[in-house]
């Protein structure tokens, strides 16, 4: 991840996105998150960007992503956009259709430090 200066906790970004993949997406799915992982951990403000499988459910996905500030997170959307495509309609964070169209279900939660 490239260098940028220590963020305060107040600052930071954290998103927790939880996917269900829509069962003839998977390898699909599996090479976006190759894509977004690489690029996403050089993008300027990115602490932390990771996925996970669940061990018992293969098409469950979890994703954690914590970003310096706001600035950093908007600036990743916009560079999601030119990798994926434009966002869905209506889809809040302003996800790429080609994305959402892999999901079956999604929940996202932005997380505050206590």
């Amino acid at each position: 991840m490239p260098d940028v200066p220590p963020a305060s906790a107040a600052d930071q970004v954290v998103l927790h996105f939880e996917v269900h993949i829509k069962p003839d997406k998977r390898e699909e799915f599996r090479g976006h998150i190759e894509a977004m992982t690489t690029s996403s951990k050089t993008e300027p403000g990115c602490l932390f960007y990771r996925y996970h499988v669940a061990d018992d459910d293969p098409a469950h996905f979890i994703l954690w992503e914590v970003w310096a500030d706001r600035g950093a997170l908007i600036a990743h959307l916009k560079h999601l956009a030119t990798l994926f495509g434009p966002p869905a309609p209506g889809s809040n964070p302003p996800i790429p259709k080609t994305l959402m169209d892999c999901f079956a279900e999604l929940r996202v939660h932005e997380l505050t430090a206590v």
